[in-house]
């Protein structure tokens, strides 16, 4: 994140569901002080990012996503990538 936070982002489709590790592992992060995210959709994100003080803009690889019109799995695919 810009302002040094570790940022965890888990993409899971609509019916997708969190595994116990990774419950774990979102917990641990948030509980140091980073930033974990779980999203359904680029909407999801958008709304998650917003609601811990961020934007798409504040990340050129969220900004593109959201410049394109992808699908849901699209987003979740390029996400995983670009994070890698």
């Amino acid at each position: 994140m810009p302002d040094g936070k570790f940022l965890a982002i888990e993409t899971k489709s609509i019916k997708g569901r969190l595994s116990p590790e990774q419950k774990a592992f979102i917990e641990k992060v948030r509980g140091l002080g980073g930033v974990a995210i779980l999203a359904r959709s680029l909407r999801e994100l958008d709304e998650a990012l917003c609601a811990n003080g961020y934007t798409f803009s504040d990340m050129p690889l969220f900004n593109e996503l959201a410049a394109k019109k992808n699908s849901d799995d699209q987003v979740t695919q390029t996400i995983t990538k670009g994070i890698k």
